[in-house]
Formats: C-alpha cells, sequence, structure tokens
C-alpha cells in the first residue's frame, strides 16, 4: 500500500515518482511528483468517468491533450481533467527532465492501483518506452479494481467484458505483479 513519502526510480532510465500524499482515513486524495524524462510519459487516449486528475508543472515544459486539443504547459502551469473528458496525461517533448504533481481526487481504487502497479514496475525497470505501466497491466488494474476508466474512442462495455480480463491474463503470463488496494 503507498504511503506518503514512499519513492521510486527507474533504475534503467533515472525516472522517478514520489509520494507527497497517500489516501488515509482523512484524506480521500493521492498527490505524486514524477520526474518524467525526456521524450516519455505519453499515455494513450483514456478517460475517467469518477475521479478528477490534476497536472502541475514544477519544471520543464509539458504537452497534453484534453477533449482532442493540443495543450503546451510551462512551470507552473496547471491542467484539470474533469471525469468524463478525454485526455492524455502531459508528456515530456523537451531536453531537459519534466518535474510535475499528478493529484488524482477521490484516489479510486482504480488510480491507487495503477500508481503502485507502476511504482514496482519502475523499480523493477519493467516500465514500457514511455515510463508507464504496459497497456495490458493497466487493464489488468482496470479487471480487479472494477474500473470506471476506459481507452478513449472505445466502447465502454466490450472494454470491462473483453480488453480487461484478457489483459489480467496477459499481465499474469508476462509476470506482472499488481499491487491493488
Amino acid at each position: 500500500m503507498l504511503q506518503t513519502g514512499d519513492r521510486f526510480t527507474n533504475p534503467k532510465t533515472g525516472a522517478g515518482l514520489e509520494v507527497i500524499r497517500a489516501p488515509g482515513s482523512d484524506e480521500q486524495s493521492l498527490e505524486l511528483r514524477r520526474v518524467v524524462k525526456p521524450g516519455t510519459g505519453r499515455t494513450v487516449p483514456h478517460v475517467h468517468m469518477d475521479f478528477v486528475e490534476r497536472f502541475v508543472v514544477e519544471r520543464g515544459r509539458a504537452t497534453a491533450k484534453l477533449d482532442g486539443r493540443r495543450i503546451e504547459l510551462g512551470t507552473a502551469e496547471a491542467l484539470d481533467v474533469p471525469p468524463g473528458h478525454r485526455h492524455v496525461n502531459p508528456y515530456n517533448t523537451g531536453t531537459e527532465d519534466l518535474v510535475m504533481r499528478h493529484v488524482f481526487e477521490p484516489a479510486s481504487d482504480f488510480a491507487c492501483g495503477y500508481v503502485e502497479t507502476l511504482c514496482h514496475l519502475m523499480t523493477e525497470g519493467r516500465t514500457d518506452r514511455q515510463g508507464e505501466a504496459p497497456l495490458i497491466a493497466a487493464f489488468a488494474v482496470a479487471h480487479h479494481t472494477r474500473s470506471q476508466t476506459f481507452a478513449a474512442g472505445l466502447p465502454h462495455a466490450p472494454q470491462t467484458a473483453l480488453l480487461a480480463p484478457i489483459g489480467a491474463r496477459l499481465a499474469k503470463l508476462r509476470g506482472y505483479r499488481l499491487h491493488l488496494p
């Protein structure tokens, strides 16, 4: 289970993640500080139906997409993604590290499971080329948490009925250990 102050580093890339605030009895959000290496951090377009995602650039430059619109963010700029909005998380197209805060409000079981699984994959050097959890691991976490997070552009029902269970099986075959709340 994630704890405030936990730090994770990818030994292959140097990318890092620190838990600034973990959900607890009186706190329902999850706040991270991420170090995203140049040319990484791009996620597939997706949508969350049950939480707000907030990104604040602390250092560097980021590119994101929200509802098909490209957004450039610099130091001290923020992006709020309300539930139900298609987006691509801010990623690093620059030549220097991107340092950003990443907040989930409220922290759903999916958000906590995805982040903790990502943290352990980082320390094992098993992230995808973008430094993120492989898509099958994300679908596996979605399956086990009955997630309300979906890949954008695909009907939700087939993702829940087919892609998430297939992702869970493939993740198991690949030896990905899921870390679920």
